[in-house]
Parts: C-alpha cells; sequence; structure tokens
C-alpha cells in the first residue's frame, strides 16, 4: 500500500464501503504508507506479516472460506490472477461475484514488452475469465487492452475511478504563477521529461514561472541534472514524493496543474486549473484542459492524436484575468464531480451484487499455476537476496519448463 493512484482509490472504496455498512477484507502483497488511511473496520490480510511464502491460495481460502463474501474485486493483471486462485478454492464460489478491475491501456506491457509472469497474466485474463468479469477505467483503457493483447472484450464493465470531493476548494487568481506536476518519475509519464522544453519555451515569451514536481523513479536522476541547468535559475524543483495528506498544502497555491491519472483528478476538484499529459507521448502536445477531455479519460491517447500545445495552454492560464481564471476553477470543479465517490460507489454496489450463480472464473491448470508460482519465488528471492550466480540452476530448470509449455499459453 506504498502511495500510488490505484492504492488510493483502493482506500477510498475501502473506507466508503466499511462507511456505508458493508464488510471489506483486502489481501495485500505488503503494507504500506496508506495503511493508516484505512477505517478500522476494514480487515486486512497482508502477505509479508501473515506468509512465509510468497502467495498460497490454498492459507487465504482457509481464513475466509467461513465468511460470508458475496464478491471478490481485484485491482491489475497480478492481482486478478490472484484473485482468480483464491476465488478457485473457495468452496462456495459459484455464488460469489468475480471483478478483475485494469487501470492502464498497456497494464500488461507497461515497459513496451511482455514480461513473463506478464504472458501468464494476459493468459489468464483473457481465456479463464467469463463474460462480465472485465471492467475498465475507460473506454480508451479497454480499446488499449484489446489492442495490445489482441483480444475483444466486449460484454464488458466501464467503472471509473472515484475520488472524494473536498468540502473546501481554492479560489481566485495566485499572485505568482506556478505549475505543479506529482507523479511517478517513469518512462510512461513522459512529461516530467518535455515539460522542461515547455518551460525553457515560456520563459523565453517572457513569462515569470516556477515549477515543482514530487514524485520518485528511475527517471529522478536525469531530471535533477535537466533543472540543474543554469538557464533555469533554479525555478525548477525536483522533489521526492509528497505524502498524500500533504497534497492539497502543496496545490493551493498552484496556477495550473500538469499530470495525468487520478492525481489530475484529485487535484482538479479542489478548482485547480489542470492539464492532462498524455502517457507515453514524446511531443508536449494533449487534447486541451482537463474540462475539455471525454468523461473518464484521464491521460489516455483517444482516436485521434494529441495536438493542442501544452505551452500555449500555460500561457492562456498566465494571461488570464481574474474572472476568466475564476471561470476555469469552477470548469475544472464541475467536471470532477461526476467522479464523486458516493454516485460511483452507487454504482459499483448496482453491478457487483446482481445474482449469478454461475462459475466466474475457469480453473487454472495446475501445472501452470505451479510453473507460475516457481517463477514467482525465483524472482522474489533473486531480488531479496540480490544474487544471481546462486539462481542459475532455477533459471535453467524454469527456462526448460517454459519451452515445454509455452505453446500451452499463447
Amino acid at each position: 500500500m506504498d502511495q500510488g493512484g490505484i492504492e488510493t482509490l483502493i482506500v477510498r472504496m475501502s473506507n466508503w464501503l466499511v462507511k456505508n455498512d458493508h464488510d471489506v477484507i483486502l489481501y495485500l502483497e505488503r503494507g504500506g504508507e496508506l495503511e493508516e488511511l484505512l477505517d478500522s473496520k476494514v480487515t486486512t490480510i497482508i502477505r509479508g506479516k501473515q506468509f512465509k511464502y510468497i502467495f498460497n491460495p490454498q492459507k487465504i481460502s482457509h481464513i475466509i472460506n467461513n465468511v460470508s463474501i458475496d464478491c471478490i474485486y481485484t485491482f491489475g493483471p497480478k492481482a486478478s490472477f490472484i484473485g482468480g486462485s483464491i476465488y478457485s478454492s473457495l468452496d462456495n464460489k459459484n455464488s460469489i461475484n468475480f471483478f478483475s478491475g485494469i487501470y492502464h491501456p498497456k497494464e500488461f506491457n507497461i515497459y513496451g514488452k511482455f514480461t513473463l509472469r506478464s504472458i501468464f497474466h494476459r493468459n489468464f485474463f483473457k481465456k479463464y475469465l467469463k463474460l462480465y468479469t472485465q471492467v475498465f477505467m475507460s473506454k480508451e483503457v479497454k480499446l488499449g487492452i484489446e489492442d495490445s493483447i489482441k483480444f475483444g472484450f466486449e460484454n464488458s464493465i466501464i467503472w471509473p475511478l472515484a475520488i472524494n470531493i473536498p468540502k473546501n476548494t481554492f479560489t481566485g487568481k495566485p499572485k505568482t504563477f506556478k505549475i505543479v506536476s506529482i507523479g511517478r518519475y517513469v518512462e510512461f509519464k513522459s512529461y516530467n521529461l518535455y515539460m522542461f522544453d515547455v518551460f525553457k519555451t515560456l520563459v523565453n515569451r517572457g513569462m515569470k514561472i516556477t515549477w515543482e514536481i514530487y514524485g520518485d523513479g528511475p527517471l529522478k536522476e536525469k531530471m535533477l541534472k535537466l533543472a540543474s541547468n543554469s538557464e533555469f535559475e533554479n525555478r525548477i524543483k525536483v522533489n521526492g514524493e509528497v505524502p498524500y495528506s500533504r497534497i492539497p498544502a502543496v496545490i493551493q497555491d498552484a496556477s495550473v496543474f500538469i499530470g495525468m491519472g487520478t492525481t489530475i483528478l484529485e487535484v482538479g476538484s479542489y478548482g485547480v486549473p489542470t492539464i492532462p499529459a498524455i502517457a507515453y507521448s514524446k511531443m508536449p502536445f494533449t487534447y486541451g484542459y482537463l474540462h475539455d477531455l471525454p468523461y473518464y479519460s484521464l491521460g489516455e491517447r483517444l482516436e485521434s492524436d494529441p495536438v493542442v500545445p501544452i505551452a500555449d495552454l500555460i500561457s492562456e492560464l498566465y494571461h488570464s484575468t481574474e474572472n476568466y481564471f475564476e471561470e476555469f476553477r469552477n470548469k475544472t470543479k464541475k467536471y470532477v464531480s461526476e467522479y464523486s465517490v458516493d454516485t460511483l460507489m452507487s454504482n459499483f454496489i448496482h453491478f457487483t451484487s446482481k445474482e449469478d450463480f454461475r462459475s466466474k472464473v475457469d480453473k487454472y491448470p495446475n501445472h501452470l499455476s505451479l510453473l507460475y508460482f516457481y517463477i514467482s519465488y525465483y524472482a522474489y528471492y533473486r531480488q531479496k537476496l540480490a544474487i544471481r550466480k546462486n539462481y542459475s540452476l532455477a533459471k535453467s530448470t524454469i527456462v526448460i519448463l517454459w519451452e515445454k509449455l509455452q505453446s500451452k499459453i499463447k
């Protein structure tokens, strides 16, 4: 439960459910800083605390078999695989609904290629989940997944991210113009790099601006080096991660926010004008302000290419009057209000509580499950011990098994 868009969604959903008289059990791979935001009524099962080994669905099902469960909902491909394994081991599974939520258009190959484990995840999602169990954040995410794994999901559900709408929001135009970004410093969030060129363009237009960036990830060193360039005159600050609870304080004097995903909704809910960056885009173009986008699109590529220069949108805000800037705030808040957790969780309860007494997940073959968990053990302990040479035999064995079984999971 480290900080991230989906992790904060899990917190919001769990807290809403228990506050509305539902019971929630969370199975987590590991704990993290967001644990403290969970309502005390939320029950957590954390792998690192309760179990010695990476994952054992029988041990989980032994704990929850005596609990009245109506629905299992998972977040992402790995969680879908694990949740499906838990579901298949439950005695009363036919009376339990199962849904697999997907929140990124390249969820199965997020870094541009399919890893060994992601091939298992893709195979499971395509072949072993029944109709009406796949849930996508938006139409664009669904289309992106269909394109990446070459499979159609016509009988699926679109259910967007849900956020808490704050009671108090920001008003007025800030006295100084500050750009803010919050998000991981990773490849698909390419705005972390091209925004340096955008910033230079804006400075050359005579604009007195600053840019504060918060996050962590593999691009951080490169970003720090770019920010140290003397031409920026210390007006760009590359910071570490900002605690979730401090986000309102960080954005209260922001004139515009650049980012994608859940964060643009949460920031926009306070009335900060927001510009969605487009995932994987190498060029500084977008589709407009957040309130210009079709609903449920949060930085995914649409059917046409983005052609609106981000620099021009920032310039428009920079030169806007007090009244015009306030209009931007109001348009942003109105747009984001559609993502209210109260509204969307009511929809969630509606589609997850329908009576359906068929099996929702076909049982995954034992030999493939064993191979998958063998690979997981190998990856886990290699990372844990950071000694590759001790695993040469294990790696060779995996390769041999994989070559024998590859044809079965294409």
